[in-house]
């Protein structure tokens, strides 16, 4: 099997992709954090109805719930829910 992967860094609306991945709290309350939020606002409320349906008491960290694109261009939206860093080099870390 060959996957390609193409990472994007940009507004997400007008781009026609496969999945986007979103950082979100294991809460799953994309009203909260700016990338869920501005996600959550392009897609519309339908993505957090699906959360809140397919899970209820949220996700743990590492795990990921997947949602319909709701009003995006894409087939799903996967958002994983991260631990908070505590090193000084966190920046760092993320950059590589």
């Amino acid at each position: 099997m060959i996957l390609y992967l193409h990472v994007h860094t940009a507004v997400i609306y007008p781009r026609k992709v496969d999945v986007i991945v979103n950082s979100s709290r294991s809460d799953l309350d994309l009203s909260r954090g700016r990338a869920s939020k501005a996600l959550l606002d392009a897609a519309g409320a339908a993505i957090q109805d699906e959360c809140e349906e397919d899970y209820p008491r949220g996700i743990q960290d590492g795990e990921i719930a997947i949602t319909s694109g709701g009003l995006l261009s894409c087939r799903a939206i996967y958002h994983g829910a991260l631990s908070k860093y505590s090193s000084p080099d966190d920046e760092q870390v993320l950059v590589y």
